[in-house]
This record gives structure tokens, sequence and C-alpha cells, in this order.
């Protein structure tokens, strides 16, 4: 895909260069200075630096859009026309065994004021709180933003890098007089398919000398410069390699967060039904417990009239003991349970939830073996995923085999440049150019 200079780039360094323009030459350049760099100049300094600092507040807000783009696009290019891409596996006959297949939910009922009362959880609320405050989801999300301003920044490397800078220094002797230079310069470079980088710049400067006899100095040039690799490092494959792999795996991190949001759905629906089968087991527990309470209290009074033996009495207390061993065993694995599936819906720790018995209503799905393996091999994101990396594979074996080229680099230059003693008679007018050939 051609390579563009996004918001966040361009944004960025117009930002930066921005504050420069207080020290456009046109300002201090034209004064005659008779005495070093004063007071005035430091509190121009100061001013550029704190407008610095007050510009860059935007650069979230730039970079938070920039990724928002390029998620959306990844989105579109890793999962758009999933749902016709898609096959499903052939039915199987109907005398033949199938699978079964779950559905179930009703919304979250929340209580009607602040008061702290207890959450009743459904499938659907579940799910709901498991998208929107969970952890481990909320994580899931963050890392694929990173992925995403990682690949702004690797697109940022391969547009136009724009530079400048403005220096001034002064020296001053007790037995001499004192001197002051200023200059300013600015510099764009552009890395080009080919391998090579080309560059251009441009500076100004001025040097002089206070007291009586001042004399100044005007300096002016410009520089345009390709350096272009001709073994090691030539070609668009090698130069581009870090920005075809950063959009590869931004692919990549799509598909690895579209697997997630599968998984994570699985695991909730699992805990939560294995919650309702711990709530069904528990009122198991506790009716286990009555009977045992109840055959107790049988035995004893038919061993007071003397119609049972005493064995009979103490094997219904040690049921009863059981039993009640076994209820507290299953409240406390319940009251467990519930706490970590809160944890994991991301739910306050004052939130109390429960869990209402629902029997989803089952249907059941009838696949043939082999047409699921077949669809499996096809449809699976992380087995594409794979498939893809292999081919990264082969094209850094290449790259590879590359860097044991020599270095092989022809470099050319052509520069302009002038001194004078007056601004307006100060040009870029004499030229130099340059040629080079090395190898290493």
């Amino acid at each position: 895909a051609p390579v563009t200079l996004g918001r966040h780039s361009a944004t960025s360094v117009a930002t930066r260069l921005e504050p420069m323009s207080e020290f456009s030459p046109a300002r201090p350049l034209r004064r005659r200075h008779s005495r070093p760099f004063g007071a005035r100049h430091a509190l121009l300094a100061l001013s550029a630096v704190l407008v610095a600092g007050c510009a860059s507040s935007g650069w979230v807000e730039e970079a938070d859009g920039d990724v928002a783009d390029v998620l959306a696009m990844a989105d579109r290019t890793a999962l758009d026309g999933r749902a016709e891409w898609i096959q499903q596996p052939q039915p199987l006959p109907p005398d033949a065994p199938g699978i079964l297949e779950g559905q179930a939910g009703d919304g979250m009922e929340r209580p009607p004021d602040s008061a702290p009362a207890p959450l009743h959880i459904t499938l659907d609320s579940a799910l709901a709180a498991g998208f929107s405050t969970a952890r481990e989801y909320i994580t899931a999300e963050e890392s694929l933003y990173l992925s995403g301003l990682s690949l702004t920044g690797t697109r940022f490397g391969f547009g136009p890098q724009l530079d400048a800078s403005v220096d001034t220094g002064w020296t001053d002797s007790e037995l001499g007089a004192g001197s002051t230079f200023a200059g300013a310069d600015f510099r764009v470079s552009q890395l080009l398919r080919s391998g090579g980088t080309v560059s251009a710049s441009a500076d100004l400067s001025s040097a002089w000398t206070g007291g009586p006899g001042a004399s100044r100095s005007w300096t002016t040039g410009a520089d345009f410069s390709l350096t272009q690799p001709l073994a090691r490092g030539a070609g668009e494959a090698v130069a581009y390699e870090s920005l075809t792999q950063a959009e590869r795996d931004i692919l990549y991190a799509i598909r690895d967060f579209e697997l997630f949001r599968q998984d994570h759905a699985i695991a909730l629906i699992g805990q939560y039904f294995d919650l309702i089968r711990r709530k069904t087991q528990l009122a198991n527990d506790e009716s286990n417990y009555a009977q045992a309470v109840f055959d107790r209290e049988k035995s004893e009074a038919l061993r007071s009239v003397d119609r049972a033996q005493d064995e009979a009495v103490f094997l219904a207390r040690r049921r009863e003991v059981d039993a009640e061993t076994q209820l507290l065993v299953g409240r406390t694995d319940l009251t467990f349970s519930l706490d970590a599936f809160r944890i994991r819906l991301g739910l306050p720790e004052a939130s109390e939830i429960t869990i209402g018995i629902e029997d989803p209503p089952f249907e059941p799905i009838r696949l043939d073996a082999e047409s699921a393996v077949d669809v499996a091999l096809h449809n699976r994101l992380d087995l594409l995923t794979s498939r893809e990396q292999g081919e990264d594979s082969r094209r850094q074996l290449l790259i590879a085999k590359n860097r044991l080229l020599p270095d092989v680099d022809l470099s050319l230059g052509y520069g302009l440049g002038d001194t004078s003693r007056e601004l307006g008679r100060v040009g870029p007018t004499d030229w130099n150019s340059r040629a080079a050939l090395s190898v290493e």
C-alpha cells in the first residue's frame, strides 16, 4: 500500500515548528547589538520553550484519532465480508447422533436506587458486563490500541522527516570586544522505495562583534544530497520491511482480538452455567440435609419407644453430619465462585450478585465430522495468521540473505552558499558538487 503522511505526523511536525517562528532571523538579526546576549533574548527563548510545551497537549487526541483510523482500516481488511467468506459444515443424517448448543438470556435487573442491593445476573447481562467492564477485556482492547499506535509510529518514520533548529551564542572578555553569533537551519529528508535517502537543507547565520568599529557577516547556504545503496539494503522489499511487517502485524492483532472475543464469550458462558450447576447442587444438598435431619429425628423417636437399635440412631446421626458438611462446602464453593465471577466481570467489590436457575433451550446440532474439519481449516483466523506468518518468514529469509552482501553506496550532492557583510547581498550563489562511491 502507498505510504502516506498521516494527520499525526503532519500536525506534530507543524506543532514543533510553530514556536520556532519567534526565532525568525527577521527579528533579532536586523538590530545592531552593541552589547552581548541580554535578558530580552533569554526571555524570548524561555517563551518559545513554554509555547512548545503547551502545543504538545493535543498530540494525545491526534494519536487517538490516527489509531482509530488504523484499526478501522485493519478491521475492514481482516474481517469484512467474513459472513460471506465463512463456510458451514454439512448436516448429519437424521438418524446420526449430534451435539447440543444452548441459548438463553434476559436483561440485567438493576436496583432502583443507589442503596447496595444484590444484582441479579442473567446470561445476557453477564455477557454485556464481560464486554464492557471486565478487566481482561479492557486489557485486550488496550493491547490492540497499542498495536495500532505502533503502526502509526512506524508510518511516521517512512514519511518526510522535518527538522529545524535555532542557535545563538556569545562571548565577552575584560580585555576584548564581545562577539555574538546566531543561526537557523531547516532540513527535510525522505526514505525512497529504492532504499536510498534524499535530503535538502537550508541555513542562515550571522556573526558580529560589539563596541566601536563593530563588524558583522552573514552566511547562507542550501544543500541537496542523495545516498543510494546498490547492494546491501537496496530495494523496496528490504527498505520497507519494517513497515510491511508492522502493517501485517496489525492484521494479526485484529484477528487475535476477534479470537479472544470468541474465547472470552465462551468462557463467560461456561462460568455462568457452572454457577447454575453449583446453585442447583446446593439446593440438592439443602434437601439432603433436611432429609438427614428428619431421618435422625425419626430414628431417635423410634429408639425412645424401643423400636430401633442404637446402631440405626448412630448411622442416622452420622448421615446428618455428612450432609451438613457437604452443605457447608457447597455454600462456600458457591460464594467463592460468585466472587470470582463478579471479579471477572469487573463489578464493584461491594456489589453482591445472584444467579437465577434457568434452563437454556437446547437445540441439537448435527454435523458431518469430515466436513466440520474441512470448514475449520478454512474458517479459523489463527490458521490464516499462521499461513501468513509463514510468508513473513520466507520474506525475512530473503532479507537476511541481502544482509550478507557488501555495502556499495553511491552518494551525490549539490550545494550553494555565500558570505557577505550585508544581509541584502547575501545569497546562495557559489555552487559546489560532490560524488562518491564506497565499497565495504
